[in-house]
């Protein structure tokens, strides 16, 4: 069993990379998120964690909103079509754009507890998990995701973008 409760955990690259967004020094930006099978080290918490344990693959991120004031909800897929093998997945590291360091983990989602099984792609019946990561952004106020194109939309999603699309006054051009 975990020493660590099962749950969104914001890490020390994250808290510092708020700071520099605040500044002005650069946007928030969520690059990808990364997938493991392994158990968080001894000595290691998720705020310390550099990359998911057990790294197997890339996940998809598929949407991202700002569902209160505060957080940030990043909604990430895994496809069983991108497992060479089956695994037990065990965490999820969202990444985000540093100015100074690159790619650093913002928020790593521990499923140690309750670990989701994720088929092979060899297998007859394929396997869609979504989870949503909720990330804490503090006062930063617009965040952005490298959307996946092989993401799968909701229809819930595709309406809300229709919504916002024809609220948007700039969204037809001047169009009335």
């Amino acid at each position: 069993m975990s020493k660590f409760e099962d749950g969104s955990y914001g890490s020390l690259t994250g808290i510092a990379l708020i700071g520099k967004v605040l500044a002005g020094r650069c946007k928030m930006k969520y690059t990808r998120a990364a997938v493991g099978n392994g158990a968080i080290p001894e000595g290691e918490t998720p705020k310390t964690m550099t990359g998911p344990a057990g790294y197997i693959m890339d996940a998809k991120i598929a949407a991202v909103t700002n569902p209160i004031d505060g957080e940030c909800q990043v909604t990430v897929q895994i496809k069983s079509d991108d497992a060479q093998t089956g695994f037990y997945a065990t965490c999820i590291v969202l990444c985000a754009e540093d100015p100074d360091d690159g790619e650093v983990p913002y928020t790593y989602l521990s499923l140690e507890n309750e670990p989701e099984w994720i088929r092979p792609a060899s297998s007859i019946v394929g396997k869609l998990a979504t989870f949503d990561l909720i990330a804490a952004v503090g006062d930063v106020d617009t965040v952005t995701a490298v959307i996946d194109p092989e993401a799968i939309a909701t229809v819930g999603h595709v309406d809300q973008m229709f919504v916002d699309h024809n609220n948007d006054p700039n969204a037809h051009g001047g169009m009335g």
